[in-house]
């Protein structure tokens, strides 16, 4: 539909206009936009800047136009990129892992840091050693993408669903229609309470126990930051840090929790307890945990020291010249056996069993 059809529409219907909102006019434009692409597997719909400026409509009505596509399965977004149709995917999908049989999805909250992507990483080597596409999707850390995600692939077609749940402490129904129909389903690096989910993951007891009992040695007060404690993964790391600190014997431990502000929440806890040195955290807070340190007057390696969780704090550390201690999960092999364990699920009906992951050394 060209621009002048498309304004024309508009004027003839003018009685109607009033009655119905733009977006529903544009949403039926990419309707046909969708129908007349339909055999092309890459296609992505037009910006919202380009049908704004195409349709002569403001951006809202656009927006609103691709979210309720989105809402209804039509369509899929994909941050950074654009706006691709659903009824293209399984193609799409089967063009860029150049599988012709079978089709497992991988959900994530995020692909920013190495440990997601080293278990896509793993998901994908032992798929493709099987011949199997994978459809990978990000949820942003939210239920509401991470339900989308679920509804999209079924819809095209997965035999099977990784998924490394949203940080937050409720299910979405797509998480619940997967436990109710006993869809082949596996999660990553934490566990559904309440939801007879298998789940390959580290040893964050021990990931908290360990961090935990090396500070010890060294420090009188020490200190775990978690940035939410509503997930299994972190819940188990709080109680092995507490474990291992009263195993000690001779410290005084911290817990922090953070929910939202970061920068703000550590200032305010290091400004008033101001006797921590010895401090556990996921790589990518360290950047932030050094900026404050900085401004209370404390340098590390001499005021305090830093147990790091996981290496996304190397490249920084490596800048500053200090090398923290650092706890690494195999983030590659809890990838490679969840889509291992889907596939034996799946292809020879063996009963799934959670799974714990060892620490790399």
């Amino acid at each position: 539909m060209t621009y002048l059809v498309f304004r024309d529409k508009i004027k003839k219907k003018s009685v109607l206009y009033m009655k119905e909102k733009l977006f529903t006019l544009i949403e039926a434009h990419l309707r046909d936009l969708i129908e007349l692409n339909k055999d092309n597997p890459d296609y992505m719909l037009p910006s919202e800047n380009q049908l704004a400026i195409k349709l002569n409509a403001s951006r809202v009505s656009v927006r609103r136009a691709l979210d309720e596509l989105e809402k209804k399965g039509e369509i899929f977004k994909i941050k950074g990129k654009g706006s691709f149709p659903v009824k293209n995917l399984n193609k799409n999908f089967r063009t860029i892992t150049g599988t012709q049989n079978d089709l497992f999805a991988f959900i994530a909250p995020d692909f920013n840091t190495r440990f997601p992507r080293g278990i896509s990483k793993g998901v994908f080597d032992f798929a493709t050693s099987k011949n199997i596409g994978i459809a990978q999707f990000c949820t942003y850390n939210s239920v509401v993408n991470e339900e989308q995600a679920i509804f999209l692939a079924k819809k095209i077609g997965c035999k099977g669903i990784i998924i490394m749940p949203a940080d937050e402490d409720n299910y979405n129904n797509g998480i619940l229609s997967l436990a109710l129909n006993k869809f082949p389903t596996i999660l990553v690096d934490r566990y559904l309470f309440g939801l007879n989910f298998p789940c390959v993951s580290s040893d964050h007891f021990k990931i908290g126990y360990d961090a935990a009992v090396y500070l010890t040695q060294k420090h009188k007060s020490v200190c775990l930051i978690s940035v939410d404690d509503m997930v299994s993964s972190v819940k188990k790391r709080i109680e092995g840090f507490n474990k291992g600190v009263t195993d000690s014997g001779n410290a005084k431990k911290y817990n922090l929790i953070i929910r939202d502000d970061f920068y703000h929440t550590i200032k305010a806890f290091f400004a008033k307890n101001s006797d921590i040195s010895g401090i556990v955290c996921n790589g990518e807070a360290i950047y932030t945990l050094y900026r404050v340190m900085t401004e209370l007057n404390k340098q590390i390696n001499v005021d305090y020291e830093i147990v790091s969780i996981g290496e996304d704090g190397n490249d920084f550390c490596e800048a500053i010249g200090y090398i923290p201690k650092t706890i690494l999960q195999d983030d590659y092999k809890i990838g490679y056996e969840a889509a291992k364990m889907l596939y034996e699920n799946i292809t020879e009906n063996q009963t799934l069993q959670s799974k714990t992951i060892p620490l790399t050394e």
